[in-house]
């Protein structure tokens, strides 16, 4: 593809000429041979394709003829239709879920995550509990379970992004990180160290008879050789 750049000949064309098509983006024009149809039938992967391309045309189109959405888009690269047609056409990504009373999720974006959606299962397909996660930075959500669940749960996590690009992942949500600290206690041994350093065991009990023992010795030592 060729770039035409200060050229008085090609200055302000744009479309078909003959076998050359003249392409304007922003204030650049590109050259590049006409293409050619195929006479192949499309696959079905080739007209989903198609399908999501003409959804992502038609979300730039109506952003730049919303205010809002079309300033949003202008702090990018390139022209505000373009901006939005990248961001039509990228789905966001989910990075990283860490299950847990308090369910983490690590989701981005080409421009921005609109929101994080969660679901929690029952085993058998039955809905315990659902709502939005909380965007705690730019990539970071956190949704605070609200009842204690008495199994493993099934975890549905989905990121909706601007144009409303979705995108799912499930996980399993063990009971087990539910578990009070009471109760993991139990089932924890107790480090070697542990023993000597907790308050009111016999070998601290020692140590401050000791220093207690010296500092009588030393106050009653001092008493003495004043009084001397």
């Amino acid at each position: 593809m060729a770039k035409s750049i200060d050229n008085v000949m090609t200055y302000g064309a744009s479309g078909l000429l003959g076998n050359v098509v003249f392409r304007r983006v922003g204030n650049k024009v590109f050259i590049c041979k006409r293409p050619t149809p195929s006479d192949k039938p499309p696959t079905a992967e080739q007209l989903e394709c198609r399908e999501h391309f003409r959804k992502a045309q038609r979300y730039a189109a109506d952003a730049i003829r919303t205010p809002h959405l079309k300033a949003y888009y202008e702090t990018g690269k390139g022209s505000a239709y373009h901006a939005a047609l990248r961001d039509a056409r990228k789905a966001p990504e989910i990075k990283d879920i860490r299950p847990g009373p308090v369910i983490r999720i690590k989701a981005r974006d080409n421009f921005r995550v609109q929101a994080v959606w969660v679901v929690i299962l029952q085993p058998s397909g039955a809905l315990w509990e659902e709502g939005h996660a909380v965007n705690t930075n730019m990539f970071e959500w956190e949704y605070t379970v609200k009842k204690t669940p008495p199994t493993d749960m099934i975890l549905h996590v989905s990121a909706t992004d601007l144009p409303g690009n979705v995108t799912r992942q499930e996980v399993t949500l063990p009971v087990a990180l539910f578990a009070s600290p009471q109760e993991d206690s139990h089932n924890i041994p107790p480090r070697p160290w542990e023993h000597s350093l907790k308050l009111g065991t016999f070998p601290l009990k020692i140590l401050f008879l000791f220093c207690w023992a010296h500092m009588a010795f030393y106050v009653t030592w001092l008493l003495t050789s004043n009084s001397t």
